[in-house]
């Protein structure tokens, strides 16, 4: 049963380019379990699985909720290659935006990936970027955020957090 749905998912990534290859990464994914077709799990889907990411989150209907861990993804490459996208500037002020967005939510709190980008992301924007954010999120964001994280994602909130904290609001 899963075998074919492996091999469903495999023909109808064929027949949508621009989502087909997230068919094909979970067919790929599915294979890998079950021990089978190695010449196709050994193919790498990675640009294939950023283009579609690029697509859903650039779209301005796509109706991704902020939530959505795709939006860590999305901002992933961009923060580890800002260039390649824009203006390196607003590149990494958006990614900053939608992570404070991302980590709103109760369900994203312990994403440790989400936290480390964030930590990156916050280092080459201007500082003045940040006010409006912490302003809606200065009273809440400290109590909110007291999950576990790994060590170096820990780490990295403390610090962002600590800095946040010294950020006026007015």
């Amino acid at each position: 049963m899963i075998l074919n749905t492996a091999q469903s998912l495999f023909e109808v990534a064929g027949t949508m380019p621009a989502h087909g290859t997230l068919f094909l990464e979970t067919a790929c994914q599915i294979w890998a379990k079950q021990g089978r077709c190695e010449e196709k799990i050994s193919i790498d889907y990675d640009h294939e699985v950023e283009v579609a990411v690029e697509e859903v989150c650039s779209a301005e209907d796509s109706g991704l909720h902020p939530s959505d861990a795709a939006w860590v993804d999305y901002c992933q490459s961009r923060i580890e290659r800002p260039e390649r996208y824009g203006q390196r500037t607003i590149v990494l002020a958006k990614c900053v935006n939608v992570l404070f967005k991302y980590l709103d939510y109760g369900s994203n709190r312990a994403d440790a990936r989400a936290w480390v980008l964030l930590h990156a992301a916050v280092q080459f924007v201007d500082p003045a970027l940040l006010i409006p954010l912490w302003r809606e999120r200065y009273d809440w964001w400290p109590r909110s955020h007291t999950v576990p994280l790994p060590p170096e994602a820990e780490s990295r909130r403390g610090e962002l957090l600590a800095a946040l904290a010294t950020t006026p609001i007015e």
